[in-house]
């Protein structure tokens, strides 16, 4: 007969019992390794804030000025390429004009060429003109500057007296085929760089500035906004100037060597230099590094705390200490209460498998995690048995039956509220349209179309599927279909180029075997587009469906409209031809769609055998001589036409030029 136990102690007990001691025992432990080793971390980070601080304005500036210098050289190798011909005022006016859409920093370009006549353009009212500027001083020194540079620089700060503020201005020498036509300079404004390190010195609670050598600031929280006081001989206000008193004795403060900071505490990772100052009887530390490369001058970033830095971190330390061993205090008195909760995983678990019985999977709510391990284990079961009968409820629902093998096995492990709360990401896409199919199901018996349309249906889905793309919807006889959602691809721009291909040929089989059983089924038009869009759930609570949104998903449709315009079946976009691994295209025009203000560069695929070809190079030139060279284009395009009388895309163009339109510029009404 065994014997029984004395005492006979609930869970609960040995539970509160066991952590209590637990807690009591480490806690001398715990308190040794903080303060051990917790000067050495405080510093550390204290290190890596001040890194992280600098790093960010500094990374600002580069963002903010790095732009201007992409978008000049992209505008000043446009002009040495002969792409863009600065004698064609209208064509450079739109083109400078987009230049600073691109770049929001640059107040203003101005075109300085010999013989000192100045091109202005302004992005205020984006205004346009042109001035003689022979008397003014800078204008020869710019031009001086440019006949020996083959680089561009920035200059000094300048005041504008239109905006009120000082500007910063970078310049690179214009040259083409025929050697140096000018130079090129466009102002940028400090406002935006002061409105950001007024948002960072709110945030992380210490100022935040931008000196211009050590006594002129070029950027500060006070700073935003027009300034008053300045001129053109005084472009940047004094340190002392801004309203900032420690600023203002940054340099002529300084304390002595016994109570300055000791930058050896905050170790070898601390990039930058550092000291404390004295005003009105209240220390500051300042830190700050020197930044290279944007004008003569030396740019310092620095931030400036209240207080000596390391002591200031290491009170905080010794007060979070203190907090910490009362928190642990309280926490052993609360584990007598805390085993009175390890039966409710019990419960909550009983409630869920009824659940289960009696209401639909998606109002099973998921069992939370415990802290008992056994409770724990069969909390996570529990949870993966629920998500995974509702997620393959939810494939059901989402995807029908054309999805692949990969894309349904990544819906399948993927977690429900990943998939449900949506992404932003780039992807492809595809839609095709059936040519007057609108015109055909009116003057035919749906019981002869809709066959025909059910089965067309069914091999377009196959292929995208196939392409491990998803049908995300039908509209009539219309299918949309993205690449590189749910499942991210790397190559999804090849996948929707593939797909398109191949449902191309296959339209233009069935069209001419349903026109042979004496039904008029149209060419299928198609458009591929890559870009950003929004990726996930739309619809109602109780009506939800997977898709995109977003202006790449309105531009591809959009361009399958526009294949009216060229007579071609398949129109791709300039980002989808610069993603995908080879093919063969030639150019269409640079399409502007209705509700955009800017066009985009489309193209038309073609057989890779049409890449051997000699008129294909011919209509790339001519192409190319739209713009710049249109009598030759006129020419060429006449020629190519007697070759290729049935190329709708020559006979468009030619078209055009016969009527007076020398343009790679198409507008498209297509909604």
């Amino acid at each position: 007969m065994q014997r029984k136990p004395r005492f006979k102690l609930s869970l609960t007990w040995v539970f509160a019992l066991s952590f209590t001691a637990l807690t009591v025992i480490s806690l001398g432990t715990v308190l040794v390794v903080l303060h051990t080793g917790a000067r050495a971390n405080t510093l550390a980070l204290l290190a890596d804030r001040v890194n992280f601080t600098l790093s960010s304005v500094e990374t600002q500036i580069s963002g903010h000025f790095d732009a201007v210098e992409e978008q000049l050289t992209y505008v000043t190798d446009a002009i040495a390429s002969g792409h863009i011909n600065i004698e064609d005022t209208i064509v450079f006016r739109e083109f400078i004009f987009g230049a600073l859409a691109a770049t929001p920093q640059v107040t203003g370009i101005a075109c300085i060429r010999d013989g000192l006549k100045v091109d202005l353009f302004r992005r205020q009212d984006y205004s346009y003109r042109r001035d003689d500027w022979s008397n003014v001083a800078t204008a020869h020194e710019l031009l001086a500057w440019s006949r020996d540079a083959d680089y561009m620089d920035w200059g000094q700060p300048l005041f504008s007296p239109v905006l009120h503020q000082p500007v910063l201005t970078l310049r690179v020498p214009i040259r083409t085929r025929q050697g140096l036509q000018g130079v090129l300079a466009a102002g940028v404004t400090m406002s935006d760089v002061s409105i950001y390190l007024a948002k960072l010195s709110a945030e992380i609670g210490q100022t935040v500035f931008i000196l211009h050598g050590r006594q002129h600031v070029l950027a500060h929280p006070n700073l935003v906004g027009p300034q008053a006081g300045l001129s053109e001989d005084k472009p940047l206000p004094r340190i002392d100037e801004i309203g900032d008193p420690v600023l203002a004795h940054m340099w002529s403060a300084i304390m002595d060597e016994n109570m300055n900071l000791n930058l050896a505490d905050l170790g070898v990772r601390l990039n930058g230099q550092g000291h404390i100052i004295a005003v009105d009887g209240q220390t500051y530390s300042v830190l700050y590094r020197e930044v290279f490369g944007y004008g003569p001058n030396v740019w310092i970033i620095g931030t400036i705390f209240r207080g000596q830095l390391a002591q200031t971190e290491m009170r905080r330390l010794i007060g979070s200490s203190a907090i910490s061993f009362f928190i642990l205090l309280v926490a052993a008195g609360a584990s007598l209460g805390i085993g009175h909760l390890v039966g409710r995983p019990v419960l909550r678990l009983a409630r869920a498998a009824d659940q289960i019985q009696h209401r639909d999977l998606t109002d099973v709510e998921p069992l939370p995690p415990s802290t008992v391990r056994e409770f724990h284990t069969a909390a996570t079961a529990f949870n993966e048995m629920v998500r995974g009968l509702s997620d393959r409820q939810r494939l059901r629902d989402l995807f029908g039956r054309y999805v692949s093998p990969q894309v349904a096995e990544h819906v399948l492990t993927v977690s429900g509220s990943a998939l449900m709360a949506g992404d932003r990401r780039e992807i492809s896409l595809l839609f095709s349209d059936i040519a007057d199919f609108t015109t055909v199901s009116e003057a035919h018996a749906p019981e002869r179309v809709v066959p025909l349309l059910n089965a067309y249906m069914e091999k377009v889905c196959r292929i995208v599927a196939a392409h491990d793309g998803i049908v995300v919807d039908f509209v009539g006889d219309a299918v949309f279909a993205v690449f590189g959602a749910p499942v991210p691809q790397a190559d999804h721009a090849d996948r929707a180029l593939a797909a398109a291909q191949e449902v191309d040929g296959f339209g233009q089989h069935f069209a001419l075997s349903a026109q042979g059983s004496g039904v008029p089924f149209g060419i299928t038009r198609l458009g591929v587009h890559t870009g950003i869009a929004m990726v996930g759930n739309f619809g109602a609570q109780e009506r939800l469906k997977y898709g995109a949104a977003g202006d790449a998903v309105n531009t591809a449709a959009r361009m399958e409209g526009a294949n009216r315009l060229f007579g071609t079946r398949c129109m791709v976009s300039r980002r989808t031809v610069e993603l995908v691994n080879g093919g063969c295209f030639r150019p269409l025009a640079r399409l502007l769609l209705r509700g955009r203000s800017e066009p985009i560069d489309v193209f038309e695929p073609l057989p890779e055998a049409a890449a051997k070809t000699s008129w294909l190079d011919r209509y790339r030139e001519a192409y190319a001589d739209l713009d710049t060279a249109p009598d030759r284009a006129r020419i060429t395009f006449a020629a190519l036409v007697a070759e290729r009388p049935h190329d709708r895309v020559v006979g468009f163009h030619n078209g055009r030029l016969r009527d007076g339109i020398a343009s790679s510029l198409v507008r498209s009404t297509e909604k």
